[in-house]
């Protein structure tokens, strides 16, 4: 029972982290209102694309090992400048230009955007799931 409870958690926390940051706080809110246990676990599940700035830089440079220079370009066109820069800052001089060509180049479908984000983070979710990547605090240190 518990592993239905949890996988339901991980299944609403996914869906969660499709919507825009205004519509997700107004869905936690909602939540904390009838069950605050609940809205507080499913915060805890919930990866945004932001979370990535969270990863170790060994753990970053991986994952922009497995995804293409133009999917994360795409997904990076709908992330906050802050992510964009340090996403950025983990490439070289010349995926960088290729990258920000995609990004300020012509405009894009939001779902193809949206849909780069989500395979991104699917393959976060299952690094993460396997114990192959830990997110950090803003203020953590790994050793």
């Amino acid at each position: 029972m518990k592993d239905t409870r949890i996988g339901g958690l991980r299944q609403a926390a996914k869906i969660l982290s499709l919507l825009d940051a205004e519509k997700r706080a107004v869905v936690w809110a909602l939540i904390a209102q009838k069950d605050p246990e609940i809205a507080e676990l499913l915060k805890k599940h919930t990866l945004l694309f932001e979370d990535l700035k969270k990863l170790p830089v060994k753990q970053l440079q991986e994952l922009l090992q497995e995804v293409s220079p133009n999917k994360m370009a795409l997904a990076l066109r709908a992330a906050p400048r802050e992510t964009t820069a340090h996403l950025l800052s983990q490439v070289s001089s010349r995926i960088r230009g290729e990258m920000e060509e995609i990004i300020l180049g012509p405009p894009q479908k939001r779902q193809d955007v949206l849909k780069a984000q989500e395979e991104i983070l699917d393959i976060v979710r299952e690094k993460i799931h396997k114990g192959q990547f830990l997110l950090r605090e803003e203020d953590e240190e790994f050793v």
